[in-house]
């Protein structure tokens, strides 16, 4: 895989760059094989940009399309459990866990009269532990 640095590229030249690739993904031209088929309904497009990118580019709206469907450009997705957005900022990923931290912690806190301290633990170290601890 060859790697390079852009120091400025345009929304036009990513589209250029991105349709490129997908023709020799689709066609099995770029060693994987022709029955590796790139699925358009599952596949969304996240344009990570910094804030001096996003300043100076005035349309950062990519249209990409593979096999005739458009593919989607989403702010965020999630990827192996992390929510990434556009920035690169985990502040969403972040409230997510919270979220799910918070909700945990109300059935624990339902149960607790109800179990001794070692169980406590377990429930803790169990369910709420790897949430927490998971992509950090």
């Amino acid at each position: 895989m060859a790697q390079f640095t852009i120091r400025h590229i345009t929304p036009q030249k990513i589209e250029e760059l991105l349709r490129h690739m997908l023709s020799h993904k689709a066609t099995g031209s770029d060693g994987i094989g022709a029955r590796m088929v790139l699925n358009a309904s599952k596949t969304k497009s996240l344009l990570v940009t910094g804030k001096r990118l996003e300043k100076k580019a005035l349309d950062t709206a990519l249209k990409i399309s593979c096999n005739s469907s458009e593919i989607d450009q989403v702010n965020s997705q999630k990827l192996h459990g992390v929510k990434l957005d556009s920035h690169l900022n985990f502040t969403e990923h972040i409230d997510d866990i919270c979220k799910k931290v918070s909700r945990q912690i109300a059935v624990l806190k339902k149960v607790t009269r109800n179990l001794p301290l070692a169980e406590r633990k377990l429930y803790f170290n169990a369910l709420i532990k790897p949430i927490m601890s998971y992509g950090s």
